[in-house]
């Protein structure tokens, strides 16, 4: 027992250290820290992007450096940093893999039709998973519970395609509610810090 409580003291006092001897990190230092781009922009006195939820009264920004995926007016997608912020623009830098060579976009606010939240990938997502085999429980079940064979138990039959067609809607999930238009009640718009 004096051996546990000879640890306990021991390792308090070694290793802990006590709430008010600890320093506290200024709200600059915090900024860098966590949020680099912000940061830059607020010390550099830079402009940044604004996306206006005018309904919520929310904003979210978007600095130089931050990743932006929108599609625009003509029907261009683009999925890029942004390179560059003025006072009425704001340009990209992508590789051009036809030309072999890298080009600067440059876009109005006004030229933009949607925004993506999340990353943007082509095609649907098939992959098998645990989730899978949902799709022969209710086989399992039938077949344990009443005794009817797989293969002679066409109303489970029926209901497996419908389940694979749920669950290829939640594994695409993030696909079907990444984008939002530009509207009256929400706008993109160009500010300058402070």
């Amino acid at each position: 027992m004096r051996l546990y409580i000879f640890l306990i003291v021991f390792i308090r006092y070694t290793f802990a250290q006590e709430p008010h001897q600890k320093q506290a990190s200024s709200v600059e230092q915090l900024l860098e820290k966590n949020y680099e781009n912000q940061y830059k922009a607020l010390k550099d006195k830079s402009n940044f992007l604004v996306i206006d939820h005018l309904k919520t009264g929310k904003r979210e920004r978007i600095y130089k450096g931050d990743v932006f995926r929108f599609k625009t007016k003509d029907g261009f997608f683009i999925q890029e940093e942004i390179q560059e912020i003025t006072d009425s623009t704001f340009s990209i830098l992508r590789y051009d893999e036809i030309m072999r060579h890298i080009e600067t976009l440059v876009f109005k606010p006004s030229q933009i039709e949607k925004y993506y939240k999340r990353d943007v990938s082509k095609g649907i997502r098939w992959g098998l998973s645990w989730a899978s085999f949902g799709t022969l429980l209710p086989l399992a079940y039938d077949w344990i519970q009443f005794k009817i064979p797989p293969l002679q138990n066409t109303n489970a039959l029926i209901g497996i395609p419908i389940i694979q067609i749920g669950l290829i809607v939640l594994n695409n999930r993030d696909k079907y509610f990444n984008s939002r238009k530009f509207t009256e009640n929400r706008r993109l718009k160009i500010f300058k810090s402070i």
